[in-house]
């Protein structure tokens, strides 16, 4: 049976060391933690797709005593373009919207939209306070919650938004600041 990190692993919601580079990597800096937003936080959306498909399906059952051939074509084609859209767009938000944690920096890069996404960086030794914040019987029962970052002087906090395990991100950036305020002094 695969430990909890595994099953995050496998899911891609929280890699460990994983092989990845971002735009704005340093030369020395390493990635320790890749985090997404947990699947069972897709849920909603994926159900949505389902239920619009469902309802396509029902309306083509519907539609050919009331349309000709060439209207209810343009109607099905439009609509499959429409979900096709929906489910890319949401998966593009959970693909790329991730949080990243280096051996210096605290990296969270959030896709806003197709044309537009926000990153937000801090250095390890800028971090004050770290807070995670679980809630509800899904969020319990499948371990995810949210990840707070309060940064010291005008930088922006940085938040992790449905994470799995975020006991476990707490504690690697806790030793990741421990380690660099010892190096500090």
């Amino acid at each position: 049976m695969p430990s909890e990190a595994q099953e995050a692993e496998i899911a891609h919601t929280l890699n460990l060391r994983p092989a990845v580079h971002f735009d704005v990597q340093r030369d020395d800096e390493e990635v320790l933690l890749l985090i997404r937003m947990h699947p069972v936080t897709q849920v909603p959306w994926v159900l949505n797709s389902l239920g619009l498909v469902l309802i396509l399906i029902i309306i083509n059952v519907l539609m050919p005593a009331l349309f000709t051939m060439q209207q209810v074509l343009f109607f099905n084609i439009f609509s499959i373009a429409v979900i096709f859209a929906y489910i890319w767009l949401n998966f593009l938000r959970w693909y790329f919207e991730v949080g990243i944690v280096t051996n210096e920096r605290i990296v969270d890069i959030d896709f806003k939209s197709i044309l537009y996404k926000e990153v937000s960086i801090t250095n390890v030794d800028n971090i004050e306070e770290i807070s995670s914040r679980s809630g509800g019987y899904i969020g319990a029962l499948f371990n995810f919650g949210d990840v707070h970052i309060k940064t010291a002087g005008a930088n922006e906090d940085i938040e992790f938004m449905n994470v799995p395990n975020p006991t476990a991100i707490i504690k690697l950036i806790n030793r990741l600041t421990d380690a660099s305020s010892t190096i500090a002094h």
